[in-house]
Formats: C-alpha cells, structure tokens, sequence
C-alpha cells in the first residue's frame, strides 16, 4: 500500500467536510440553553429512559421538533475501539437533553491539528411533525456521505421540511476511516473491520426499537443515503442480509458503484500496512503491534497517521485514485460480517428485493477533480493509461456523440471562471459516466427481472439542474464552471436551501436569496421523497424504471421532466469497461 500525505484540505474545508465541527457555531444550529416545554417529551419502550428536545426551524420558516445528540450505542473507546458497537441500554434516570448535535466522528479537517471529531460519536438526531394525528408516521433513516472518511454537516441534513410531510427523519453518525473499517488480523489478532457499517446498522436497530415513542412507524422505514452514504444503503439493501427486517424501501443519491469494496485479503493487507506505519511512528523498536497496544494509542496518534494514508488532492481525489490505482483506504469489506457479496453484483443469497429509487447529478465527476485548474491533456491521457489498454483510450478519446468527442480534451474550450481546463472537463464527463451513471444503470438492469417478477417498483432520476447559488463552495461546481456537482441534489432533495461560506460553515442562501425556480423545484423534488417515503409503491409520482438503458427517469430541472439516465449508445459503450 503506497500511503501518500493528503494534501488538498483548503479545497476540502470549503466542501463536504470542513462544516462538520463548524455546524454548531452555525446560523440556523440549535443552541444547548435547555430544553424547549413547547416540545413533546417522549418516553422510550422498556423504561430505556425519557427525553425532551428543542424546536427546529429551516431556512424557509419551518419548524420541527428535534431530538439531538441521542447516544445509540456505548461509546467505542478503550476496549471497545476496533470492536463491533455495544447497544446503549439507556439514556439514565434523569431527563436526557437531547437538545445539542453529538460529536462528530474522528475525521480529516482543516483544523490546524488536521482532524476533528470525537472517537466517542456515535449518536442520531430524530426530526417529528410539531403535531401528528393518531396513526403512525412513515420513517426516514439518512445515512450521510463523506468517502468513509469524512461526514456530513448535520446542518445541512435539517429535516424539518421533511417533518412538515408528515415524516419522521433520523439522521446518524457512524465510525469513519482507520477507526471505522481498518481490518487487522496479524497473529491471534481478530480485528475485522467493517465497523463502520455495523454502526449504521446499529442505529437503524435503534430506529426500530425506539422511533413508536416518537410517532413513526417501525414497519415504514425508508433508508436514504447520498455519495458514501448511497453506498451504504446500497450494501444494506443488497448484501446485508440481517439488515433485511430494518427497512423497507431505499434511496441513493449518487451511489458510486465503479468503486469496489475491499476484500478480506486486500482489507487485511492494507490494515498491516496501517499497522506498520503505527509503528514506526511511535515505537519504531520492539513494536507490540498487538490490539492492547493499537488500544493504548491516542486518537491524535491514529487521526495523524491516518492523515498520511489519503489520497493525494484530499476528497477531490478519491475517484482518480480509483482509475489510477484500483482503490482507495478506508472501505467497507465485502465477505467479513455483516456484507456478503460486492453490491453491484445485485442481491446476494437470502436478500429480497425492495423497492428503490436511484439518481445521479449531470456532472458528479466534476467534485471529484483534484487539479482542476491546471490539468494538462497529456495529464489526462496518463489516468487513462493507468485504468485501460492501449485500444481502449483509444476508443475512449475518439468516441463521438451527435458527431462531437466526447473524451477528449480537444473538445472543450476552457472555463477559466470556472477554474476548469479542456482536460478537467473531459475527465469530469468520463468519471460522471464510467463510475456513476453507466454503473446506476448496469446494477438497475442486473436487479429487473427480480423486481418485475415480485411487481417491485424501482425509480430512476437524473438531477441536471444549475442552482442560482453554489451549494458546496468549489469554484469547479459554480455557475461559471456550468457544472451540475456531485452533492449539488442535497439541499433540494431536502428543501433545505444552505450552502457552504468560505470558511466551510454552512449557512442559509442569502444575497441573493433563493430564486422561484429554486424553491419550486426543491419543494418538488421533497414531495417525491417524502411520497416515496410514504408510499414506495406509488408515492414517488413518477414512471417506474423499465430495465433498459433507455428508460425514462425524471428529470429534475425547470421544468421537471422524463428522459434517460445517459444515451443508450453511450451506456453500451462504457458497458464492456465497467466493474464486473
């Protein structure tokens, strides 16, 4: 494994990640003065404790009652680092405060120290209806993304437009990086990884026992994910057969299938590796190398030697790693519990189908550009030669569509506004297409027959609409870049209009405030969620995905409207190339 320093976070801190600590300093965060008597106090099943929470609002004026902070599990410390999670019995005899976020899980930042986070951080927050009627309310479980390396803000996962559609939301941390997934079984030792995914499904256990005090429904739990959390889902609902009873739809916005998941040998070998650096960081002579003393380490000491195990560009760079080397650190690991099979192969033995909707943003490859402003054609030429034979660049950078390159540098004039060379932007396109969209449809088609044959419904959209703002904060997803990013659906699919400030806070758009077409398509965009939610037989509103490449799936822009995820043409190329 060739560890290399991951050097991009003044990119990083204005994107995905950077908010995360920053969420509670945030406009629009709760602050923790108590406990709000306007909100209902809600009692536990089996004397598991009591809690009382604060109201919520969004952006749009808005307003929920939340319940934050809510520890699901002991936290993973001591003995309990690198072990599978401990259900929390209780929240005590007192009145818990679920009024404030819990801490974040252990992650890269751009903190002067280089991480941020907690290793005790495994809580959810649950978003209700301020009123609710006699019968019990349809859930959503979130699951955020972050590359399995990084989390979400919770700001910008406010569900309170979700709660006033009459759904319940509960949004969920889980163990990132080393910390989450490294798989180390040197001698007697029996460290298995997959850490990270137990935690999920911990708290979707929680979901299940718990979520009746709350107004929901155990029997009505849709689980929703984007990016790392898409993928997450994805594992869930199609190699994870103890997860089955858990939920009974799903949602993926952006599920990368072209990454593939470790296996155990691969896992084990890149845990040795980490192991090895441990080592020689911080007792270079006699090494015990033995989990009391992997346990005995601080959480700087981990977070610090897992800075130097990233991949060079920072999050921006983890889909080049990909095509260049194959993989990248820190995945969940297929064959080792609770995951069977590699999820783009579809249901492993013993899992049914469920109905699901899946999506990909126009551009998603576009995020995932680490040198964005200064790519050169020859650069370009290098990744490919790294992932495909001589013949197949070849195809790739003479391939044509209505007469125009579609690969190739020499198509594309610059975007210099947009901080984007032709180069950038032919690999944008061609990440979009061989790890996004192609693969969505490759494993949508793989599950069909399956899904016709039970009269399962799946779903299909492409998100291709250019926001009046930029929600992530990269100068390659803005207007000028005219680019649709991979995250650029979140506050959408939400109706939560944030966005990211230069600092990597997340704060509400303003000057100027949303447009029309903005507020309208998020709240169109919420209602089919919600519905889905709701109904996942019918309550999407949208045609049904008929197992062909040349489907119709919504398209949300402005106007909404039904096309295909990419040309057929273009799938059938990209077909013979894609993850097996």
């Amino acid at each position: 494994m060739n560890w290399r320093l991951y050097g991009f976070w003044p990119a990083l801190s204005a994107g995905l990640v950077g908010a995360l600590l920053m969420a509670c300093n945030q406009t629009n965060t709760p602050k923790a003065d108590g406990c709000d008597p306007s909100v209902d106090t809600i009692t536990l099943p089996d004397d598991r404790g009591r809690l009382c929470g604060r109201r919520m609002e969004n952006p749009q004026g808005e307003s929920s009652h939340a319940y934050l902070g809510i520890p699901f599990a002991e936290a993973p410390v001591g003995p309990r680092r690198w072990a599978p999670p401990v259900a929390k019995a209780g929240l005590g005899k007192d009145l818990f405060q679920a009024i404030r976020f819990g801490d974040a899980c252990i992650q890269p930042s751009g903190a002067l120290k280089g991480y941020s986070g907690s290793e005790d951080c495994l809580f959810l927050n649950v978003y209700k209806p301020k009123t609710s009627g006699s019968d019990p309310l349809p859930v959503i479980v979130y699951i955020p993304g972050g590359g399995f390396i990084a989390s979400q803000s919770p700001v910008e996962l406010n569900g309170t437009a979700f709660a006033n559609r009459g759904v319940i939301v509960v949004t969920t941390h889980y163990r990132l990086g080393s910390l989450g997934f490294m798989r180390y079984t040197n001698g007697n030792e029996a460290i298995e990884g997959n850490f990270g995914i137990q935690d999920q499904q911990l708290a979707m256990q929680w979901v299940k026992n718990n979520i009746s005090a709350f107004g929901g429904d155990p029997d009505k739990i849709t689980l929703f994910g984007e990016s790392a959390g898409a993928m997450s889902v994805g594992l869930h609902l199609f190699s994870i057969p103890s997860s089955g009873n858990l939920f009974r739809a799903a949602i993926m916005e952006s599920n990368i299938y072209g990454i593939r998941y470790d296996t155990a040998q691969t896992a084990s070998e890149a845990g040795q590796s980490f192991v090895n650096l441990l080592c020689s960081s911080y007792q270079p002579d006699n090494c015990a190398a033995d989990g009391a003393w992997l346990r005995s380490l601080t959480t700087e000491q981990i977070a610090q030697a897992e800075l130097l195990t990233l991949p060079s560009g920072g999050m921006p760079g983890l889909i080049t790693q990909v095509l260049t080397e194959g993989t990248v650190p820190w995945l969940p690991v297929v064959n080792v519990a609770p995951v069977l099979e590699q999820p783009n192969q579809g249901y492993s033995e013993g899992v049914e189908a469920k109905p699901y909707v899946f999506g990909v943003n126009r551009d998603e490859g576009a995020f995932f550009l680490a040198e964005s402003n200064s790519l050169t054609p020859e650069q370009y030429r290098q990744i490919l030669s790294k992932r495909f034979t001589p013949a197949q660049r070849q195809k790739i950078l003479n391939y044509r569509e209505n007469g125009r390159l579609l690969y190739a540098p020499e198509a594309y004039e610059p975007r210099p506004a947009g901080g984007l060379t032709p180069a950038s932007i032919a690999l944008a396109r061609l990440q979009t297409d061989l790890m996004a969209a192609a693969p969505n449809l490759q494993v949508a088609a793989k599950v069909h027959q399956q899904h016709q044959a039970n009269d399962i419904p799946q779903y299909g959209y492409h998100f291709t609409y250019r926001a009046s703002f930029d929600f992530n904060g990269f100068l390659r997803c803005s207007e000028a870049a005219d680019m649709v990013c991979h995250t650029d659906e979140i506050p959408f699919a939400w109706a939560d209009l944030v966005r990211k400030n230069a600092e990597g806070g997340t704060i509400p758009v303003s000057d100027p405030p949303p447009s029309n077409a903005d507020k309208t398509l998020a709240a169109t965009m919420n209602a089919a969620w919600a519905g889905f939610a709701k109904d996942p037989l019918g309550g999407w509103g949208h045609p049904r995905f008929d197992g062909t490449p040349s489907s119709d799936v919504v398209v949300w822009n402005n106007p909404v409207g039904q096309g295909m995820l990419m040309p057929e043409a273009r799938y059938s190329f990209w077909k013979p190339m894609l993850l097996p």
